[in-house]
Formats: structure tokens, C-alpha cells, sequence
């Protein structure tokens, strides 16, 4: 049997095609199915399959349907997504590590909830995806739309839809299924699908929609629009209404998990902290917010440190620019908080809480092209990589070691004897096969990239 693309519409009870106002249940039509003969199937059959689904209750489908669509490749097929819905629906976000990571957990929970479901594993009431809806933080800072969302969204369920159908058409072909139970096991698993996009899809873009609306006409959007204006280098005008210099000297801290509301008694205390002239605070979702800070003074060597305390009492995520002037700086420090993002993402939990750009400048440049630095963390730590706790021990050794310069200072800071840390030493180049002194910069370099690099490494 040969299935064509399908396409979801509706069949009355009787199974006959079209719609009735009273009865709208899911169907998928196709070239090769006789509609003709689907009014002969066998009406007791069809509604032991078809009927109005109840979240609290697993879903039973007939086992040429359970079986092929559960043993799907649904990771595959979630890559396989992303890859195509990118250059499509998200030309700005494209070359985003962060935001591709984003969209691939998204869509391989949303795929996993799915999975579960025609298993028999769970049902609709149990499935709680947490990364089915893009990070709102994430989608304002890359400007995408609920349209967007929204398109990109169906136009991946499609597919997924086909990918089930071609699985079942492979089973059907091998053990030769019942033609009477083939339009109502299709006409079941449509329904089942189709409540699943409604209950896992559709929500996901819902909250966008949700977020944006609350912003939509308050000075908090316009001021958001304005600024994003600024940074896409449309429109400079836009500047005087925010009534923020743009000739002084900009820092910009981005808050992602904080809203608006939240996100000002800390810019209050950081204002008090560096003397600054002005600042700006911008919503980019309800639940993020970027801060810039300006000054026409010259900052103190210690001002760094005077941020992270700030930042450190409220207890909150940051990533923190450089400072930057003119109206190109106050861009720069935005692009300086986005690099600091993408390492926030690669390094997941790993990653401290509070990230200056100063401190990570490094990391940002090497991880612009990720594939180039894993495999120069690989080539240049050998066996030293793995996630054991000896491992992890001897690079963080080897780590102070290179930044102290000596055993000795290595060895104060760690409160250990000296001999200890000369021993810890040895051991990690029996695992380099060189001396540290012979190739001391790229080590150091490769020790720097590792939490960044290979946080998924399991060697």
C-alpha cells in the first residue's frame, strides 16, 4: 500500500467524506484510499477506535501503529526538523548555537511526549513538556515572531505526520493488514495526532502570543521597539525617545530570567554602585530583560567586581558586557551579551551564574566556530578529557598550576602538600604524552574551552 502526502480534514461517523456542522471527527485523505469502501467498515470497529479522547487515559492503537510510530528515530527526525525550520522560519537565528540548541530540546520533548503517548507509556493528562516552548528570553533576544513560531511549528508536524504514515505503510505491506481495519486504524492515530499537536504544539506559540500582548502598546514595547531598531541599525531617530545618551560610555547586563519589574532594584543598586549618568531598562519578554548603564566618567579599575557583588546579592543570572562607547559601543555591548549567552548554553549547569564578558572574552572567540574548538580541546587534552572525578581533579590541578605559575602557589591555594600536587602533575602528563612546559599556552587554552567545548563529553 502506497500513502501519499496527507493532508488532515474530517469524516462523519458513517466514515464517508466531508463534513457534518455535529459530528467534526479528524480524518487523512489520500490518493490510494477508497473512500467508497470506507462507508463498508465495520461500524463497532470504527468506534472502538475513534472517539472523543479523554487526557487522563492512555491511548490503545492497534499494534501496526503502536509499534513502527514508537520505534521511530524521533532524535533523528528532531534534527532533521530544526535543520530544515531554520533557514525557512528563523533566517536571523540561524547561525545561533544557542538558539539552535533551543529549538532542537524543544522539538525532541515535544517528539519524546509523542512517542509516549502512541506507546501507551502515558496519556495527554501526564506529559508535561518543560522545553516545548522556546525560552521566551531566547526568542525576543533573536527577534522571532509568534507567526514565525506558529508557522514553523505546523510545518514540522507535518512532516512528523508523514514519517508516522511512511512507518505504518512498512508494516502494512510486511503483514499484510486487514484492509477493513486500515481507514479506521488511520482515521484513529489522525485523531490521536491531531490532539496531540493541539495539547503540545499549539500552546508553545500561545505563550509568545500571550507575552507579546501584554507588552503591546505600553511604553515598555515602545521603548523595546525602539531599541531594537537601534540595534538592527534601522533607524537612529528612534534614539531620542528613549531619551538615553548615546555619545557616552555603555555597559550592558542582560537578565534572562528576570521580568521587567524584578530587573529594576537591581539596576537601582548597580546605578548606586558605579556613579553611573543614566540608564536603560528594556523588556525583551515578560521574563527577560537587558539593562545598559552610561557614564561619561572614567570607570574604576575594581568596577567589575563591584557589578558581581551587586548582582551576587539579588541572587540572579547576568551576563555583563564591556564597556563600550558611541552608539556602535551600545550595539557591541549587546553582542558582547549574546556571545556570553551562547557559552551559558553550551555550558549548561557548569556555567556560574553570573558571566562576564572579561573573564570569558577567550571562550567567545575560540567557540565562534564550536566544531574547530572541540576538536582542538580533543587533539590538545588526549586522555585527560572524561567526566570522572580523577579527571576533573587533575585538570583543575593542571589549571592553577599554569595560571599560578608555580607548584608552590598551585599547591597553597588547593591547602595541599606539595608533593601532592607534583604527583597530581605527573600523572596528567602521563595522559598528555608531553610535558606541560612543552606545550603550556595550548593546554591552558584547551583546559579554558573544556567546560565549554565538551560539556556533553563522556570519554
Amino acid at each position: 500500500m502506497r500513502f501519499h502526502r496527507p493532508s488532515i480534514g474530517y469524516v462523519n461517523r458513517r466514515g464517508s467524506e466531508g463534513t457534518t456542522k455535529k459530528d467534526k471527527t479528524p480524518r487523512c485523505s489520500h490518493d490510494k484510499v477508497d473512500w467508497r469502501r470506507a462507508r463498508e467498515v465495520d461500524v463497532r470497529a470504527y468506534e472502538d477506535l475513534v472517539h472523543e479522547i479523554d487526557p487522563a487515559d492512555p491511548i490503545t492503537l492497534p499494534d501496526w501503529i503502536r509499534i513502527p510510530v514508537s520505534r521511530l528515530d524521533f532524535g533523528a527526525i528532531a534534527q532533521r526538523n530544526c535543520r530544515l525550520t531554520l533557514p525557512r522560519f528563523f533566517r536571523a537565528a540561524e547561525e545561533s548555537e544557542q538558539f539552535r540548541a533551543a529549538l532542537f530540546a524543544a522539538a525532541e520533548e515535544n517528539l519524546e511526549a509523542l512517542r509516549a503517548v502512541v506507546s501507551g507509556e502515558a496519556s495527554f493528562a501526564s506529559v508535561h513538556p518543560e522545553h516545548g516552548k522556546l525560552a521566551a528570553s531566547i526568542k525576543a533576544r533573536f527577534d522571532v515572531t509568534n507567526t514565525q513560531m506558529h508557522r514553523a511549528y505546523r510545518w514540522a508536524a507535518d512532516r512528523v505526520f508523514w514519517d508516522c504514515l511512511k512507518a505504518m505503510e512498512a508494516v502494512i505491506d510486511e503483514t499484510k493488514v486487514a484492509g477493513c481495519e486500515i481507514v479506521p486504524g488511520i482515521l484513529a492515530f489522525t485523531q490521536m495526532f491531531a490532539e496531540w499537536r493541539d495539547r503540545i504544539i499549539d500552546p508553545a506559540s500561545e505563550v509568545h502570543r500571550l507575552g507579546e500582548e501584554k507588552l503591546r502598546g505600553s511604553p515598555e514595547h515602545l521603548r523595546r521597539d525602539a531599541v531594537r531598531a537601534l540595534l538592527r541599525g534601522d533607524s537612529v531617530e528612534s534614539a531620542v525617545n528613549l531619551h538615553y545618551d548615546m555619545t557616552a560610555t555603555h555597559i550592558a547586563i542582560f537578565l534572562p530570567h528576570c521580568s521587567e519589574a524584578a530587573a529594576r532594584p537591581v539596576v537601582n543598586l548597580l546605578r548606586q554602585a558605579l556613579h553611573v549618568t543614566g540608564h536603560l531598562v528594556v523588556p525583551f519578554s515578560i521574563s527577560s530583560t537587558m539593562a545598559w548603564l552610561t557614564t561619561n566618567r572614567s570607570l574604576t579599575p575594581s568596577w567589575r567586581e563591584a557589578v558581581k557583588g551587586c548582582l551576587e546579592q539579588f541572587e540572579v543570572a547576568a551576563s555583563v558586557s564591556e564597556p563600550s562607547s558611541g552608539l556602535e559601543g551600545f550595539r557591541r555591548t549587546f553582542q558582547e551579551t549574546n556571545a556570553v549567552e551562547e557559552l551559558r548554553t553550551y555550558a549548561g549547569v557548569a556555567a556560574s551564574r553570573i558571566l562576564l564578558y572579561h573573564n570569558v572574552r577567550l571562550e567567545c572567540f575560540f567557540l565562534t566556530d564550536r566544531a574547530a574548538a572541540r576538536a582542538f580541546v580533543e587533539a590538545e587534552l588526549g586522555e585527560l578529557r572524561g567526566t570522572s572525578p580523577m579527571k576533573q581533579e587533575l585538570r583543575a590541578t593542571v589549571s592553577l598550576f599554569l595560571e599560578k605559575g608555580s607548584i608552590v602557589a598551585a599547591a597553597a591555594d588547593l591547602v595541599l602538600h606539595e608533593h601532592t600536587v607534583r604527583n597530581r602533575l605527573r600523572r596528567a602528563e602521563e595522559y598528555l604524552r608531553h610535558p606541560l612546559t612543552s606545550r603550556r599556552a595550548e593546554v591552558q587554552v584547551a583546559l579554558r574551552l573544556y567546560n565549554f567545548a565538551m560539556v556533553d563529553d563522556g570519554s
